[in-house]
């Protein structure tokens, strides 16, 4: 996130101008920083998926139970089962078959998927990271699509559960509740975010700073949303290894090393 460029600046570069921004490893570890410095407020940005936000909203709880007040999130968490739909919906773009994400299955089970192949008759895998779990997955997807299966198959089952993880969830549930949310390259999606709940509104940035979000333009031929939505490859792109490189990222796609264009810039010229 350090990196990421925003519209006329960056965390990395507001850091280098003398601003106090942290790199920290858990929101714990930021919460423990609000409690030395109590005449200071810490601003934690919150990131991720549903594998990220249950620690969160145990920070945000924690502040809650301990009495905490000089700390919030500014919630920029995402949830991927909405995001799924829209690309499932999008005309353009043909998914004969989906690799689930298997880390947020860990937290919100193999169910909480179900709908790919329950709803939308496409088959679907949820794996594991290593290269023969991926590997498996492949197979097995095009498997089911020869034989014209429409399943949701689990190879992750230690640690996957068809219900997920049950008492993350819940904690999830307490702390943050369903929002719509702007996705960078593709625009609004409505019901893929988490914002902090009423119950514990103190611990919102957004609100307690009165923060307001403008819109801002996106760089007229930077196609990452189009790359995003598997509509487009990222040497379609003209910045694409020009005026983008992992040195100098102009969209989402390049800054991260899992994003597309960071590893097709990566792995290009290798056999």
């Amino acid at each position: 996130m350090i990196n990421i460029p925003a519209t006329s600046s960056s965390l990395k570069i507001q850091r280098a101008l003398g601003n106090d921004i942290r790199v920290v490893y858990s929101p714990l570890e930021a919460v423990n920083i609000a409690k030395k410095n109590p005449h200071k407020e810490i601003v934690f940005l919150g990131i991720g998926f549903e594998t990220t936000a249950p620690t969160i909203a145990l920070a945000i709880e924690k502040c809650y139970k301990g009495r905490i007040e000089n700390f919030s999130v500014f919630s920029a968490l995402k949830t991927m089962p909405e995001v799924i739909k829209m690309l499932i919906n999008n005309k353009n773009v043909k998914i004969d078959g989906i690799i689930c994400p298997g880390h947020v299955s860990t937290i919100i089970g193999e169910k909480s998927f179900s709908f790919i192949s329950n709803k939308f008759h496409i088959p679907a895998v949820i794996a594991g990271f290593e290269d023969k779990d991926v590997k498996a997955a492949i197979y097995l997807l095009v498997d089911m699509i020869r034989e014209n299966q429409f399943d949701i198959k689990n190879i992750y089952g230690s640690c996957v559960k068809y219900e997920g993880n049950k008492k993350a969830k819940e904690l999830m549930q307490r702390v943050f509740q369903s929002s719509n949310s702007k996705w960078r390259g593709i625009g609004l999606i409505k019901s893929s975010g988490l914002k902090v709940s009423n119950k514990y509104s103190q611990y919102d940035a957004e609100m307690k700073f009165n923060i307001k979000m403008e819109d801002s333009p996106y760089l007229k031929g930077c196609i990452c949303g189009d790359i995003l939505r598997g509509e487009k490859t990222p040497v379609d792109c003209r910045f694409f290894g020009k005026e983008c490189t992992p040195y100098n990222p102009i969209g989402v796609c390049m800054v991260s090393g899992e994003g597309a264009c960071g590893i097709h810039y990566k792995y290009l010229n290798q056999g």
